[in-house]
């Protein structure tokens, strides 16, 4: 999705273009492509100008749709029902509390705020951020549904 929103064009762009660019492999990137087009982030068009592009504005996707598009719903774990959280074992509600941080911090990050500061500001840190690091190359990773949460954020 950070892919798709950072390029200039707004032309769609072949699937195995992408897993060239991103160092994926084409099977791998065509499952997440699939997940994100059914959840409405991406679009696919067929045919010889055909490819995928960004659904919606990358202001207009958070994190948390990009995760749970890949990974499915984000649920707490609990011994109760969630209305009635108040009565729940200590851990499992402290387990909702952190259930609620992860949930709001994922839904106020869009790909807008991401693409607004793509790099770490001191470049000794540059060199340090997985992401960024041209030394140490995405992997590939089976795939699962936790791996692809990862690559879709």
């Amino acid at each position: 999705l950070l892919f798709l929103a950072s390029r200039p064009s707004r032309d769609p762009i072949t699937p195995k273009a992408i897993a060239r660019e991103l160092r994926l492999s084409p099977s791998y990137l065509a499952k997440i492509t699939r997940l994100l087009a059914k959840a409405g982030l991406a679009s696919t068009r067929r045919g010889a100008r055909g490819g995928v592009v960004l659904a919606q504005a990358p202001e207009a996707v958070t994190l948390l749709s990009a995760v749970q598009a890949c990974q499915g719903r984000i649920v707490p774990d609990t011994c109760i029902e969630i209305p009635q959280i108040g009565g729940a074992c200590a851990f499992h509600a402290a387990m909702f509390d952190l259930h609620q941080v992860i949930v709001g911090s994922l839904s106020r990050w869009t790909l807008r705020d991401i693409l607004a500061k793509p790099h770490p500001d001191d470049a000794q840190l540059l060199g340090r951020c997985k992401i960024h690091n041209q030394e140490n190359p995405p992997r590939e990773e089976p795939m699962g549904r936790r791996s692809l949460a990862r690559r879709a954020a």
